[in-house]
């Protein structure tokens, strides 16, 4: 996540001088809701100044019907039915977290985006653990029906770029669509297990060096965006 923000703020830096630039023209402040298919539902706010830059920050959700369509995207991209299988449920819920900056030119505009997507952990079989690994759990003496509970958690580092445009209404100036193309790709990952009735942290080295080899390899996430615009003042 660090290398994310790193290259947003730089990206913002080094429009600064632009912006400074353009200081006495107005600076629109917009509210965008809607949905980034098949990852999120999401809330963004928008700050723009003057006609050629903006910054953004969103907040999405990630959860049904997403969560089996990221997994089937996943499959797609050659993840193997063994490490579908491991990484499903902690797909079932998710908080996602994106800052970027967009230049626009006339109705278009294209942006670069990096994105923290926190996927909460969920059950998951502790028989998947174990042959995914190829480890056991350690069951406690004299508790023969004892099963393991033990859950997932993984947070993506993102990066991505976008393509957009702008569909206004000539009666209602205030009002916008924006519709978008983007695609992420995978920067880094840290996963680990939680268990309240089995230790587990002797394997979660293993489980986050295992995973960040995966979505590394595999998590890049295509969306097809859609969001209903509101610009609810200036700033001067």
């Amino acid at each position: 996540m660090k290398k994310i923000t790193f290259l947003i703020l730089l990206l913002m830096l080094m429009k600064s001088n632009s912006w400074g630039q353009e200081s006495e023209k107005s600076v629109r402040h917009y509210i965008k809701a809607g949905s980034e298919i098949p990852l999120q539902y999401a809330i963004q706010y928008e700050m723009r100044t003057g006609n050629s830059f903006s910054v953004n920050a969103q907040f999405g959700v990630l959860t049904d019907p997403y969560n089996d369509a990221i997994i089937f995207t996943l499959e797609s991209f050659g993840v193997d039915d063994k490490t579908i299988r491991l990484i499903e449920n902690a797909f079932q819920f998710g908080l996602i977290i994106d800052v970027g900056v967009n230049y626009h030119f006339g109705k278009n505009y294209m942006g670069v985006y990096g994105q923290w997507i926190n996927l909460t952990a969920a059950d998951t079989p502790f028989e998947l653990v174990e042959n995914y690994l190829g480890i056991s759990f350690p069951i406690p003496p004299f508790i023969p029906d004892f099963v393991p509970e033990v859950s997932l958690q993984s947070e993506l580092f993102q990066l991505g770029l976008l393509y957009g445009r702008r569909f206004s209404f000539k009666n209602h100036p205030a009002i916008e669509i924006h519709t978008e193309f983007a695609v992420s790709k995978n920067l880094g990952s840290r996963s680990k297990l939680s268990s309240e009735n089995v230790e587990v942290d002797f394997v979660n080295d293993q489980v986050d060096k295992e995973l960040d080899a995966i979505f590394s390899d595999y998590a890049y996430i295509p969306t097809l965006n859609i969001f209903f615009v509101y610009q609810f003042g200036k700033l001067y």
